[in-house]
């Protein structure tokens, strides 16, 4: 019977993130095999969608019932003009105005080991004519993050314990070379000629991230949100139909790939994160190895004008003990009970910033909150 830790399920998580395409179940099945017990095993379509049902159960977490698992494509956000930027707030009163900013994305607490006090953190997706200084002065920018996941049936035991000494130095290396090219062909500030000819990529983008896992879906999420308007996003078309608009938001998926504004494929397991605790961190590059090695899961995020990386990591004691190694510049540690609230309230991006018809942000509304729909 499976559990949560079940070396078959950590293996299949570990192979998703290592395709080079968001996947269907059918796709899945043709792409990836699993190791268990020394041995290659190829998964039918009909176990990965058992698998993925039985992943997508709920369980309580930091006393909310949340989807214990999610896997979603990421994306260059570079490409639609848009670039990510994380601001530290000191604060001791009302937080609303820090949050009600409409290009915010992602909100959480961070606790600093070196002031010992509590930040709040914003991160945001700002268009590159909007100046961040706008916003707070306490700020860093940086390109695309890049997504790493250590080999999860090989580092977690049947209890959740993640053992670092068991992480494969070969796989780290390659993963490593693998982010030095990333870092060498990172993509300029620029909204790709592709959206222009098809502007419904970018609110199609924005419904696969985290929630949604099929054109037919996708496409009545943006119904939803957008009405009749999500016809100004269809530049050709003989009528408007659900029908239409499934194979519009297909064809938007085609160009993404064409573009290549798709990036990585990306898992949150929330076991994993009862288990372990999530650390946040600037450091210098030549760290990356070691943090690796010593993380389950980790994000590393390069700075625009400094030649340092700001890095998210899931670790544990053992696994941070051995990051201190590295001489870090700064350390926060995620209170994820403080943060939980914030975290389902902000992390989705309002894409209907967007002006479909010219192609461009409306930077002009900046100080205005958009209602948010249901």
């Amino acid at each position: 019977m499976l559990y949560d830790f079940h070396p078959k399920l950590l293996a299949f998580m570990y192979e998703l993130t290592k395709l080079k395409h968001f996947e269907t179940v059918h796709g899945i099945s043709k792409k990836i095999s699993i190791e268990y017990k020394n041995k290659k095993i190829k998964l039918t379509p009909k176990t990965i969608q058992k698998w993925f049902n039985l992943l997508s159960q709920k369980i309580e977490f930091h006393g909310k019932q949340l989807v214990k698992f999610s896997y979603f494509p990421t994306f260059f956000y570079e490409k639609f003009g848009l670039r990510r930027v994380f601001f530290f707030h000191e604060i001791n009163s009302n937080i609303t105005k820090f949050l009600n900013n409409v290009w915010i994305d992602y909100a959480c607490w961070l606790y600093d080991v070196q002031k010992l006090k509590y930040v709040l953190m914003t991160a945001h997706l700002l268009p590159k004519t909007l100046n961040a200084k706008e916003l707070s002065n306490n700020y860093i920018e940086t390109f695309k993050g890049f997504f790493f996941c250590s080999p999860l049936h090989k580092i977690i035991d049947a209890s959740g314990y993640f053992c670092p000494e068991k992480n494969d130095e070969e796989i780290i290396t390659d993963k490593c070379k693998e982010f030095e090219e990333f870092v060498r062909n990172l993509p300029k500030i620029e909204i790709n000629h592709y959206i222009r000819y098809n502007p419904l990529i970018i609110p199609v983008v924005f419904e696969y991230t985290k929630e949604c896992f099929s054109s037919r879906k996708v496409w009545f999420e943006l119904k939803s949100k957008l009405g009749s308007s999500v016809w100004q996003y269809i530049r050709k078309k003989k009528k408007e139909s659900d029908w239409v608009g499934i194979k519009k938001v297909q064809q938007a998926l085609a160009d993404i790939y064409a573009a290549n504004i798709f990036h990585q494929v990306k898992i949150e397991y929330l076991p994993l994160e009862k288990t372990n605790f999530c650390v946040y961190g600037l450091c210098k590059k030549t760290c990356i190895k070691e943090i690796m090695l010593n993380s389950v899961v980790a994000t590393f995020y390069p700075l625009r004008k400094q030649d340092k990386l700001f890095f998210v990591s899931l670790t544990n004691n053992e696994g941070l003990t051995n990051i201190f190694n590295c001489k870090l510049t700064s350390l926060f540690f995620l209170d994820h009970a403080k943060s939980i609230e914030l975290m389902l309230a902000t992390y989705k991006f309002d894409y209907r910033l967007f002006d479909p018809v010219r192609c461009r942000w409306a930077v002009k509304n900046k100080n205005k909150k958009i209602k948010k729909k249901n």
